[in-house]
């Protein structure tokens, strides 16, 4: 599948990969230099910045355009949605896409469907994984094509797989919304409902596939959340899970800083403090399933950490749940979660 805009090309280089570091946010994620132009022009996904040279230059120009003006500028960028029948176009093809081969070892056929339904995960013609970002309204805003290795790791050290946006460039009035950020609107989740912030799309995926009863989002990046992204979560409570790392921790704090100046009760809460390998929560489940634990399980008077009470059949489904996996007490206990409603629960694989 070809994702890239079908109006015609405002631009006639081409990036060539480099990961060199934004100069604005200085993240490493997207930044990329030109063919034939020089490092100056690129465009992140971090901080969601761009910068080309303007159509009328010649090829091999030196001069730069200003920057596309960041989401919280006190200027009113156009602001572009892609037809869903382009979104649909990459719903197919998951025998070649490793990140969902991974996830169906791993969790099952069926909460990966479940995944690729609710967040719209997509294969590009690459091979590479289609995370689409959606706003709180349903509009697609702008697509995140990520590699991935057989073993579900992010591919790193090939230039060539750079994460890229395929051609939705800020510089054409695509923007970069949080990744789930869909699952704000009230009509799939009450605005009562917690909210936990990741770094990573998979992450997100990953989190839902284990606790759907909440919003998972995800920023795309550890330093990549500004004021107009953040102001979907208004109104929000929210929980900031860092990866653990120095920029994940450093990107958390800066995010809990500025979600506390717009007025969102947020807090930040570190899962891995003794750790510095860039674990995150998707690793630490996914590894608590694919491992042979010896764990014992919960006792059966151990109560459940509900809100509110809920009927009988609920209960106990949730507590066969629990009782399989005690993975799952584990995270309900380090996030300090309740549980507020049971949308689904899900027959996970043995171990």
């Amino acid at each position: 599948m070809q994702l890239e805009p079908q109006e015609d090309k405002q631009y006639s280089f081409r990036f060539s990969g480099g990961g060199y570091p934004c100069p604005y946010c200085h993240s490493r994620t997207g930044w990329s230099y030109i063919r034939n132009y020089g490092k100056e022009y690129g465009v992140c996904f971090a901080c969601g910045t761009s910068n080309y040279p303007t159509s009328n230059y010649p090829s091999g120009s030196k001069t730069a355009s200003d920057p596309v003006k960041r989401a919280d500028s006190n200027d009113q960028p156009l602001v572009r949605s892609i037809p869903l029948q382009i979104v649909d176009k990459t719903l197919t093809a998951y025998h070649s896409n490793p990140l969902v081969k991974f996830l169906e070892e791993t969790l099952g056929g069926e909460i990966t469907r479940r995944i690729i339904s609710h967040f719209k995960v997509g294969t590009a013609r690459s091979g590479g994984t289609v995370f689409w970002y959606f706003d709180k309204e349903g509009y697609c805003r702008m697509p995140k094509v990520v590699f991935y290795a057989a073993d579900g790791h992010r591919i790193k050290d090939d230039p060539d797989r750079k994460p890229h946006c395929a051609g939705y460039t800020n510089a054409k009035g695509y923007s970069l919304p949080l990744f789930g950020e869909q699952q704000l609107n009230e009509r799939l989740y009450s605005n009562h409902t917690p909210v936990v912030l990741v770094e990573s799309e998979k992450t997100a995926c990953v989190g839902y596939a284990f606790l759907p009863q909440y919003v998972w989002l995800a920023s795309g990046g550890a330093r990549s959340i500004n004021k107009t992204r953040a102001a979907a979560l208004n109104g929000r409570q929210v929980l900031i899970l860092p990866d653990a790392d120095q920029a994940g921790r450093e990107g958390a704090q800066r995010t809990l800083h500025l979600l506390k100046q717009l007025g969102v009760a947020a807090q930040v809460k570190d899962l891995f403090l003794q750790k510095t390998d860039h674990t995150d929560l998707a690793d630490h489940l996914l590894l608590g399933l694919q491992e042979d634990y010896d764990q014992t399980r919960p006792p059966s008077d151990r109560l459940l950490p509900l809100a509110h009470p809920m009927p009988q059949e609920e209960t106990k489904s949730l507590e066969a749940v629990f009782s399989k996996h005690p993975l799952l007490w584990q995270l309900t206990e380090q996030l300090g979660l309740t549980i507020t409603s049971v949308k689904r629960c899900y027959q996970y694989p043995s171990r």
